[in-house]
């Protein structure tokens, strides 16, 4: 199951998600598991499905400049590239992917 169905596939009867948007909103996944029937499941579906293109990009660099971003103390250490190959452009998408998600997160009542 990808993210961008994770939704329809709880609808269906899945019952839960395991991918790589896990990295990056873990909450908001778990918030949307637990609530696929909700008024604003629809927009946190969105969201996931719009973000995954970055997600995907530079994976699994991408997720620990995330988590570096949060305050993680993670080394520029990855199996895929070097932390240090990542643009200025680069750092500020990652960096509005996590506004972007607390703005999701609080609207479904996370923060």
């Amino acid at each position: 199951m990808e993210v961008e169905t994770l939704q329809y596939s709880l609808r269906k009867g899945a019952d839960g998600f395991s991918g790589i948007s896990a990295n990056f909103c873990p909450s908001l996944i778990v918030w949307l598991c637990a609530h696929p029937e909700h008024e604003k499941a629809e927009e946190v579906q969105e969201f996931l499905g719009l973000s995954q293109n970055l997600i995907n990009w530079k994976y699994p660099a991408c997720a620990k400049m995330h988590h570096r971003q949060l305050g993680s103390p993670m080394k520029p250490v990855c199996k895929a590239e070097p932390l240090q190959a990542f643009s200025h452009m680069e750092v500020e998408a990652l960096d509005q992917l996590r506004c972007e998600i607390q703005q999701v997160a609080a609207m479904i009542g996370l923060q």
